[in-house]
């Protein structure tokens, strides 16, 4: 099951810049939201304002194994 209407964050990436720049942005993106979303999947309750803003872009029925996908795909 996929969630594709999630979005976590939209990247402005300015023109001028390389196109290896501008993969390292996309990439520093993905890693931070694989990390958030493996924290949310082991059932940590104590989060941060960015972790809680992710969560809340679940439907309350996303299971911890649904999120822990979710962060292995940002790595595909």
């Amino acid at each position: 099951e996929e969630h594709l209407e999630v979005v976590y964050e939209t990247l402005v990436l300015p023109a001028e810049l390389s196109p290896k720049a501008r993969g390292k942005r996309v990439d520093d993106a993905k890693a931070k939201y694989a990390a958030i979303l493996r924290k949310l999947a082991t059932g940590a309750t104590e989060l941060s304002p960015e972790e809680a803003r992710v969560r809340d872009l679940w439907p309350k029925s996303a299971s911890r194994t649904t999120l822990l996908r979710a962060a292995m795909a940002m790595n595909g």
